[in-house]
């Protein structure tokens, strides 16, 4: 039997998705893997807690909730898909007992295709965190970081924790965050690439395939070839953007994954078909209203640009 350490973070809004991806990961591992689950709690309830417990008795996976103290987040930044809950992975070392010398951190967001059994055994080679880089990045000055720096994305991260103890890396992140709230685009994993540049260790595209890598065009040190092994039989699907696959405007390529495993929850629609059914009704309405919008934000936006040019006519007249 293989034991491997799973830890991941949710509020009361997320509990529904973290029950899909943990049903995902569950479904998606080796009869031999035992799996040891820590929840990082930001305010689930009572009655998804209990659902998330049924759900991995039935693998005999054993799971844990720590209350988290929100208060002491309270401060730090957030936007509109990045909730309170995603700094709580940077006190890992504080909420995991000494013994503890390896976890694997995975977002909510999140769709395991593959067993991780590869994932586990990584080779750390000296580094406090293995993940995979996140494309499209360009704010190295933001965050003071070299020119030509990777940048990776913190929803999946294997944690050498002996290293990251003894480089007190949750320490570090946490005094970025207070010294620099203003340059956090992305929050926690903004703080955690300013510590640990040149710390990490870059993971094949495939354990983390973010929304952006589905452009196979997007800007990344990635070959060609390796970010198109990803998109074609991606280990760890991971939907990055605003867009979710629980909202009726999503078109992401594996959106049908994410509805697979959630029919196998108890938070199941009640009528699957009318479900879809009713995005699908649903859908050009709401196409339509984002088209409005877009025509009226267009409008607004000539409007100010008229009225200041008459402004500025007048002033001159």
């Amino acid at each position: 039997m293989r034991k491997i350490n799973v830890l991941t973070a949710a509020d009361k809004q997320y509990a529904r998705h973290l029950g899909v991806m943990l049903t995902s990961l569950l479904n998606s591992s080796s009869v031999d893997t035992i799996f040891t689950i820590t929840i990082l709690d930001g305010g689930i309830s009572r009655e998804d807690i209990g659902r998330l417990t049924r759900l991995t008795e039935m693998y005999r996976a054993a799971i844990t909730f720590v209350a988290m103290d929100r208060y002491r987040f309270e401060r730090y930044p957030l936007s509109n898909h990045i909730r309170q809950a995603a700094y709580y992975r940077i006190s890992v070392s504080e909420i995991l007992d000494s013994s503890v010398r390896k976890v694997l951190y995975l977002d909510c967001d999140i769709i395991i295709n593959k067993d991780l059994t590869e994932l586990w055994d990584t080779d750390f080679n000296g580094c406090a965190v293995a993940a995979v880089e996140e494309p499209k990045f360009d704010r190295h000055v933001d965050l003071l970081l070299p020119g030509g720096t990777l940048y990776f994305n913190s929803g999946v991260m294997l944690v050498n924790l002996d290293r990251w103890r003894e480089e007190r890396i949750g320490d570090k992140a946490h005094n970025f965050i207070r010294k620099h709230p203003d340059v956090l685009l992305l929050h926690d994993q903004d703080a955690l690439n300013a510590v640990l540049c040149g710390k990490w260790l870059p993971l094949h595209p495939k354990w983390n395939l973010q929304t952006d890598m589905l452009d196979l065009r997007s800007l990344s040190s990635y070959s060609g070839k390796a970010v198109a092994e990803a998109v074609a039989n991606p280990a760890v699907i991971h939907f990055t953007t605003s867009s979710k696959p629980w909202h009726y405007m999503n078109e992401h390529r594996y959106r049908g994954e994410y509805l697979k495993y959630l029919y196998r929850t108890e938070w199941k629609p009640r009528s699957p078909k009318l479900y879809e059914g009713f995005r699908t009704l649903v859908k050009p309405i709401i196409g339509v209203t984002y088209k409005l919008l877009d025509v009226l934000k267009a409008l607004h936006g000539r409007c100010l640009i008229s009225i200041k040019g008459c402004i500025a006519t007048k002033d001159k007249g």
